[in-house]
């Protein structure tokens, strides 16, 4: 069945959800009046749960209703600068982080340590709360992208992801130097192999095409130089090593400068060129905002990193504390990706067990996103590409199936969603129609309509008169599951 057919063929109540989503898909130019100015709440954006909600969930993994709470507590701009706090870096899965690469390797420990970091990473993202850090590590995984089939090594990919965590919203030039020496990103685009006479072009073309400039804006030569200017790099052991009798020191001619060129030079003239800060800009865009730039704002954006020379703090407080930002059009204008789906999923009901996590990651690899395992050097291009006639009933069942305690094929899991534990954070658990607006409300980034209000009221009464409900009840357990049940079921719930 083909997509547009699939999206089309809900049966009520389901099929505005489905209009909305298949409009969602569809990537319509969204433009506002709000510009990079600061976001000032108004009787026509109101500072509430909804706006709070959409930063929150933009920039974490979704969010939990205490999160909402606090944030509501505060102004916007105190949030942001909240989310935007340097935290202390986490403890490392294990030791053997720092051991020496076994030579030959030992694959099925290497294999064993690789899901650990999985496993190490995905908790990060779950547990870690109020803080843009892992949001912004992915965001780095998927730009400057290498895959543990080929780099295979697990310690290369835990240095590479230190060094996102630790230079996560710092200076996107100086990121974009280290990643010229990252072990990891050495073997996987084979620039560990470029030698001066046994030039590898690999790495310096995708660092122009995908990682600063773009397509068009640059030649064959400029490949040619900058291959030539990034020679003499190798790893050895657990470190990149610069061997100057492997380097090229011949004259190179690099975006139009001449001159011995080397690494450092070569990141400099690529950061000196005007469409680099755009590139940039308009990834941020995408990431934060929408999948379709508005082209006046990414400029906007692109002359404050160059006023900031760079460094990416200053310009993420600007666009995520805008009136821009917090235009009601973009609210619930993005496809989850697996991650937030997934761990917005244990994030939204406070499910915090160790096989979770785990879980989640083999559930996030089902819908097409495996953590340290990119497709291609693309990275994943995400949106309209993360739902499909096969993927979006998958995220239904695995949604449906958590709140119960099971995997998506049906098998037990040590945990499950605590329903009254969640019912009773909300003020309104005894008045059965507030509860389920409120549920409503805080799980779905999209406001529902009275039709699927009453759909999901009656999902919760289930037959009983409405005066009658109490969570003391002694089925109110599993009444609170069909209610969330039927929620996740919304097409809605793929939005945020």
């Amino acid at each position: 069945m083909q997509r547009r057919d699939f999206l089309t063929a809900a049966a009520h109540p389901l099929r505005r959800g489905m209009e909305v989503l298949q409009r969602v898909l569809a990537q319509p130019p969204i433009r506002t009046q709000g510009g990079l100015e600061p976001y000032v709440p108004s009787s026509e954006i109101p500072w509430d749960e909804r706006s709070a909600g959409h930063l929150l969930r933009r920039t974490g993994f979704q969010c939990t209703k205490g999160e909402i709470e606090w944030a509501l507590s505060r102004s916007p701009q105190e949030v942001v600068d909240t989310l935007l706090q340097n935290l202390p870096a986490p403890e490392p899965p294990d030791s053997w982080v720092n051991e020496e690469p076994r030579r030959p390797p030992d694959l099925a420990l290497d294999a064993q340590r690789m899901a650990e970091l999985q496993w190490w990473w995905l908790r990060l993202m779950a547990e870690t709360g109020l803080s843009l850090r892992e949001k912004m590590v992915f965001f780095w995984h998927n730009h400057f992208t290498t895959d543990k089939d080929k780099v295979r090594t697990p310690q290369y990919h835990y240095i590479q992801h230190d060094t996102f965590r630790r230079m996560v919203w710092g200076n996107i030039r100086a990121l974009t130097q280290r990643m010229v020496s990252d072990p990891a990103m050495l073997i996987y685009l084979d620039n560990n192999e470029n030698i001066v006479g046994n030039p590898n072009e690999n790495f310096a073309r995708e660092l122009l095409e995908l990682f600063t400039l773009g397509v068009g804006n640059y030649t064959e030569w400029d490949v040619v130089a900058a291959t030539r200017a990034l020679t003499g790099w190798r790893v050895i052991g657990l470190r990149s090593v610069f061997i100057p009798q492997r380097f090229d020191d011949g004259i190179k001619t690099f975006l139009g400068q001449t001159g011995p060129w080397g690494t450092e030079d070569t990141i400099r003239i690529i950061f000196e060129h005007p469409e680099c800060s755009r590139f940039f800009a308009r990834k941020l865009y995408r990431f934060f905002v929408y999948m379709e730039p508005d082209e006046q704002i990414v400029q906007q954006l692109a002359q404050q990193l160059i006023a900031n020379n760079f460094e990416l703090k200053p310009v993420l407080r600007t666009l995520l504390g805008s009136a821009h930002f917090f235009a009601p059009q973009f609210y619930g204008a993005q496809i989850k990706s697996p991650l937030d789906f997934v761990v917005g999923l244990l994030r939204q009901f406070e499910v915090r067990h160790p096989e979770a996590y785990s879980y989640a990651v083999r559930a996030a690899s089902a819908l097409e996103l495996e953590l340290l395992n990119p497709p291609t050097v693309e990275g994943w291009k995400g949106h309209r590409l993360w739902i499909t006639s096969m993927t979006l009933p998958l995220r239904q069942r695995i949604a449906e199936a958590l709140i119960d305690g099971r995997t998506f094929g049906g098998a037990q899991l040590p945990f499950r969603v605590d329903a009254l534990g969640f019912a009773r954070r909300f003020a309104s658990h005894n008045q059965a129609r507030q509860f389920v607006r409120d549920v409503a409300r805080f799980l779905l980034a999209y406001p529902i309509t009275k039709e699927q209000e009453d759909w999901l009221f009656a999902e919760l009464l289930q037959g009983s008169p409405e005066y009658e409900w109490s969570i003391a009840a002694p089925n109110a357990d599993a009444r609170i599951r069909l209610l969330l049940k039927a929620i996740v079921r919304l097409p809605e719930y793929q939005l945020t």
